[in-house]
């Protein structure tokens, strides 16, 4: 992670929003992940929902598998 580096999903999940993706765009929460509507940054996707875990993780590798099947 930069130096600096403010975690998106991170924001979003502690309540705050960022230009691109904001509290508002949240269509479901569980304790343990958000789905968002596709922000304005993925135009060829309109439409589209993204779900991520609420606990920050640097990237899909460090997912731990014994929570997420």
């Amino acid at each position: 992670m930069p130096p600096g580096y403010e975690c998106p999903c991170c924001i979003l999940a502690a309540g705050g929003g960022t230009r691109l993706s904001q509290q508002r765009h949240i269509v479901a929460r569980t304790p343990e992940t958000l789905t968002l509507v596709n922000p304005r940054f993925w135009p060829n996707n309109p439409g589209s929902l993204i779900v991520v875990p609420v606990e920050h993780h640097e990237n899909l590798y460090v997912l731990p598998s014994e929570r997420w099947r």
